[in-house]
């Protein structure tokens, strides 16, 4: 093998190298991209859960109240009734029914001011499902599980450390074929030359397998 060969595997195993240290590099920036964003979800997802959570809270507070109020409301206007049947005074009577109206009044107000589909058949009102009811329509379709959005960023984190050794190993790889330099046998540069080749292959090969799901 005649030494201007070798030389041209040799610069074809440096330009090997360094396309694929190149796209290592460019696939590690992508991959850093996607790990600040998915910080970036991460942060974002915290908030809106802490928020929607704070808001179901307080408007379930405002529900619980109004219940409250309602079923007072409705109580008094019960006895009213009550009285007026155990009245034998016509007028006692006229007195209490118009009692029992206005006693309805606050009731209905009250009525419109919670969700009535949470009151349970003991009289209870469901505290929990009106919780999730409200928090289930402040999130709507957003993403607020934190623990799986970081969970992608760690594993975005953990992709670019395997990008950093095979940028290593493209190094290494450039110093091996370096040596070229140093010796004057054609065919161990060729040798070395094509090894160069096969591991900056193996190491882009490598890149895929490892960058493979993330954008």
């Amino acid at each position: 093998m005649s030494d201007t060969i070798a030389k041209i595997w040799v610069a074809v195993a440096l330009m090997c190298a360094a396309a694929g240290g190149a796209y290592t590099a460019w696939r590690m920036s992508v991959i850093d991209d996607a790990m600040g964003d998915a910080i970036n979800d991460g942060i974002h997802a915290m908030i809106t859960d802490a928020s929607a959570r704070i808001r179901a809270a307080n408007d379930v507070s405002d529900h619980l109240r109004a219940y409250t109020d309602y079923v007072i409301a409705t109580n008094t206007r019960d006895i009213s009734l009550l009285q007026a049947d155990e009245s034998s005074d016509p007028e006692v009577q006229a007195m209490y029914i118009e009692q029992s109206e206005a006693d309805a009044l606050p009731a209905n107000v009250a009525k419109t001011e919670f969700p009535q589909r949470f009151v349970k058949r003991t009289g209870e009102f469901n505290r929990t499902a009106d919780a999730r009811a409200v928090y289930a329509s402040i999130v709507g379709k957003r993403n607020v599980n934190v623990t799986a959005v970081y969970a992608e960023s760690q594993q975005s984190r953990d992709k670019t450390s395997l990008l950093v050794v095979l940028l290593v190993g493209y190094a290494l790889v450039i110093l091996l074929v370096s040596l070229t330099e140093l010796i004057e046998i054609p065919k161990a540069n060729f040798v070395l030359a094509l090894i160069g080749i096969i591991v900056s292959g193996a190491l882009v090969a490598w890149t895929v397998v490892i960058e493979a799901g993330v954008r």
